[in-house]
């Protein structure tokens, strides 16, 4: 009796594609929106507008490592925005203004 192999599922896409992907779609819509949004509500938010889509969509395509990549731009992109938004906040409560 012959020994079965084993099925091998490789994942479909690639993580580096989901980053570029997710940089690019991020600068864009930075410079779109970033006179009207950003003030109000802040990258994050735009940010959730347009990632949950993608990654849904790459996922529903079979492209979990792009997905994957999407997700993990979108990590660096948030806390990279916490971030600045920590450094801004800490800095004006200790500033002087008079």
């Amino acid at each position: 009796m012959s020994e079965e192999q084993p099925i091998v599922v490789r994942p479909v896409g690639s993580v580096q594609r989901g980053v570029l992907i997710g940089l690019a779609i991020s600068v864009g819509v930075s410079i779109v929106t970033a006179p009207i949004v950003i003030p109000f509500l802040g990258i994050g938010l735009v940010q959730l507008a347009w990632v949950i889509p993608m990654v849904r969509n790459f996922r529903r395509k079979g492209e979990t490592e792009t997905a994957k990549g999407m997700v993990i731009q979108a990590a660096v992109v948030a806390m990279l925005n916490a971030t600045c938004w920590g450094v801004l906040i800490v800095g004006l409560s200790n500033a002087s203004f008079h």
